[in-house]
């Protein structure tokens, strides 16, 4: 504590006002930047144990925020619209994913696979819904929408191979743009000419934008964005956190399984 000045001295022996506190460096400010230029190493080493502290309280803080909302959201599970909706899986499936994605997002590929990872894991237990969620600086990602609502169409079953193909094969989607959408269309065996006629239909924009409101409503600002029996969650969480809300769940006598 010798290479303290007096001022942090005081400052770290008691409370101290605000004005003596100006009023001791309006007066003299080298005070502080002598100490600091006498013992840099000492002052340095202080700041940066302090920084330290300041961490991982602000750590603790956020942990213990997301705790509390995860908690909290048992309580108040969202109710996304489901009626006349296309899924995949088991149709009494007690365990109900609605996923809230963009088709060139590379996150939304990871939470593809741990959707597939769930389905595999959980067989014949999950009901699995794909909404959209487009980003504006995703050049592809609207269209993509577009052309797998058209598959939809034509025949649910088709949509959801279209998906998988277009987050297997992400890469190509970026490099080869709406090419890659046309082959991926005729790989499902979709009518091609019928899947573009029905791209900039009323129907399926009007698909997209409801997707899209209601996962604004639900608070899904980035994606992907996922509902588990209404319980959110925000972005690309690994499979482990999908089995904490399931467990938690179960807890609550919310899901029998």
């Amino acid at each position: 504590m010798k290479w303290l000045p007096l001022l942090l001295i005081v400052l770290l022996a008691g409370c101290v006002s605000n004005e003596r506190i100006k009023s001791a460096l309006a007066d003299d400010p080298t005070i502080l930047t002598e100490a600091i230029k006498k013992h840099p190493t000492e002052f340095f080493s202080a700041v940066q144990e302090a920084s330290q502290i300041a961490q991982r309280d602000m750590l603790e803080k956020q942990r213990k925020k997301e705790e509390d909302e995860f908690k909290a959201a048992f309580d108040r599970p969202f109710t996304p619209k489901l009626d006349g909706e296309v899924f995949q899986g088991a149709a009494d499936g007690p365990i109900v994913i609605v996923m809230y994605s963009d088709f060139q997002c590379p996150f939304c590929v990871r939470g593809h696979k741990t959707v597939e990872e769930l389905m595999k894991n959980y067989n014949g237990k999950i009901k699995f819904y794909y909404k959209h969620k487009p980003m504006d600086f995703h050049d592809m990602a609207k269209i993509s929408s577009q052309y797998y609502e058209a598959v939809r169409l034509q025949d649910p079953k088709k949509a959801f191979k279209f998906m998988d193909i277009v987050y297997a094969n992400q890469d190509k989607l970026n490099r080869d743009k709406e090419a890659f959408l046309k082959a991926s269309v005729k790989k499902v065996g979709a009518d091609l000419k019928k899947v573009e006629a029905k791209l900039k239909s009323s129907e399926v924009e009007n698909k997209i934008k409801q997707d899209e409101a209601e996962a604004s409503r639900f608070g899904m600002e980035g994606t992907p964005g996922f509902l588990l029996n209404g319980i959110p969650i925000r972005g690309a969480y690994p499979l482990s956190h999908f089995q904490k809300v399931i467990d938690e769940l179960k807890n609550r006598g919310k899901l029998s399984l």
